[in-house]
């Protein structure tokens, strides 16, 4: 069983690099704020939980799956919020 987390825990790991790498990919490709602010707020959110879920199933402590249940949350909480003020000062700008 330990060694079945172990592979469900790389696929996850991968699987959320690669996320994160296409987040990057298209915060850079992206000529739109709003466009960029999704890139970097949405699927960064997926890469970040792929990457503690896949950390807490490889190294199976609890230690590791509080910490990667922090993490999660503490992403869940931020990532919306510095959207949110992206968004307000972009378009408080753009009325001037």
């Amino acid at each position: 069983m330990n060694e079945v987390l172990t592979y469900l825990g790389a696929v996850s790991l991968f699987l959320g690099a690669l996320v994160l790498l296409v987040a990057a990919i298209g915060i850079v490709i992206f000529d739109d704020l709003y466009a960029r602010m999704h890139a970097a707020a949405k699927p960064q959110w997926l890469g970040v939980f792929l990457i503690a879920l896949g950390m807490a199933l490889t190294q199976q402590t609890w230690k590791w799956f509080i910490a990667s249940v922090l993490v999660v949350v503490f992403q869940t909480i931020s990532a919306p919020i510095g959207s949110h003020i992206l968004a307000r000062t972009a378009s408080r700008a753009s009325e001037r």
